[in-house]
């Protein structure tokens, strides 16, 4: 079976290191990382970020979950909305990485941090977790200041950014753990936590956990019966939602 991974941007770079990192944690355990095939480079602001959620939406419509034998889908964009429509209609367990950091977070103490990609994306961020309900236990969300090219076109760079801010976010609150708000940051909390000395966490690996975990559980069902949904003149794939 196939754990799909759905990087929201369409950064080529960043979908081929979360496929290389998500191939070192998982081995053998197969996990296919993909794109969308139109919308925005990266998620800028709210706007990209919605536009990029339809096309996320959209690219799931174009797979055929059974002949392809996927078993769940990680949705790795970091606040990006849409988990709860495509839970509506896929037969198989949906993770957000949104949900998946902060999860694993709270599991390690009372109080946690994000740092995410840019400043614009904390008010996005902050809205997300209030809808998801994991506001309460974060103290704060901030931001490296960089963009998904940024990150891809020096990783030295990025982990260096990452271990500043993360060290002046623990100066100036107490967390127990921090979670790496962006899926352009993947592959760097080892590193990263070993500088701060506390657990940090890596959302895309905790997702591809979780629906794993759900499977191993007995709860790999759906909360909610997927039901068919044919939309009219639908102008972006040329195949319906999924049954």
């Amino acid at each position: 079976m196939t754990t799909l991974v759905i990087n929201p941007n369409r950064v080529t770079a960043n979908t081929e290191l979360v496929q290389h990192w998500v191939n070192r944690w998982f081995g053998d355990n197969q996990v296919l990382v993909v794109n969308p095939d139109w919308g925005p480079e990266e998620l800028a602001g709210e706007w990209e970020t919605q536009l990029s959620a339809t096309a996320v939406l959209d690219k799931v419509a174009t797979l055929d979950i059974d002949q392809l034998g996927i078993d769940g889908i990680v949705m790795a964009g970091f606040a990006e909305p849409g988990v709860e429509a495509l839970r509506e209609v896929v037969p198989v367990p949906v993770v957000d990485i949104t949900e998946s950091g902060p999860m694993a977070a709270m599991l390690t103490g009372r109080r946690y941090g994000i740092i995410t990609s840019s400043h614009a994306a904390i008010p996005i961020v902050d809205d997300r977790l209030v809808a998801l309900g994991l506001h309460p236990r974060c103290n704060t969300v901030v931001a490296a200041g960089l963009g998904v090219p940024e990150m891809m076109a020096d990783r030295r760079a990025t982990a260096e950014r990452v271990i500043s801010v993360g060290q002046e976010l623990l100066h100036r609150h107490h967390c127990a753990s921090i979670v790496l708000g962006c899926g352009g940051f993947t592959g760097l909390a080892a590193e990263i936590s070993g500088q701060l000395g506390v657990p940090v966490i890596e959302p895309v690996r905790a997702a591809v956990e979780l629906v794993r975990g759900l499977t191993g559980i007995g709860a790999a069902a759906p909360a909610t019966t997927p039901t068919p949904r044919h939309i009219e003149n639908w102008p972006l794939s040329h195949k319906p939602i999924p049954a």
